[in-house]
């Protein structure tokens, strides 16, 4: 019980005399998953990138997309249970369909993706640096 509906309850039992009122809907826990997602969102604060980010920069962007990754698999994830609980889909669908979804598109992809660019950038960057101008030798 949530504490408005406490409160809800305890003015129903001291005012019998009066009419009801209104009862809270009882949250659905997919609306109640979607206030957490976003009071965590609220919370995320990004990687701040320089204008030369470093390969720490980019695991540290990778962490940033796990993140909210996991963040919005935490509503999927409800929405799967909720799913088999009121229309049957079995236990393998829901894991296979509903959890970590959004996670697994990015972790090996997106986040590779990250990695072997800024490794592209380091390789370009070590590159120019070995080089020497002709004034140079």
């Amino acid at each position: 019980m949530t504490p408005a509906d406490a409160i809800l309850t305890a003015i129903r039992v001291t005012d019998a005399g009066l009419p009801d009122m209104p009862v809270a809907p009882e949250t659905n826990p997919v609306d109640a998953a979607v206030t957490d997602c976003i009071a965590k969102l609220l919370g995320f604060r990004a990687t701040r990138l320089g204008v030369d980010p470093t390969m720490t920069d980019a695991k540290n962007f990778n962490q940033d997309i796990d993140a909210l990754a996991h963040i919005f698999d935490g509503v999927m994830n409800v929405v799967g249970h909720q799913a088999q609980s009121y229309f049957g889909i079995s236990e393998a669908d829901r894991v296979r369909y509903f959890e970590d979804r959004v996670f697994g598109a990015f972790d090996g992809e997106g986040t590779a993706v990250v990695t072997q660019a800024q490794e592209a950038r380091d390789e370009e960057f070590s590159g120019r640096a070995s080089r020497k101008w002709a004034w140079q030798r």
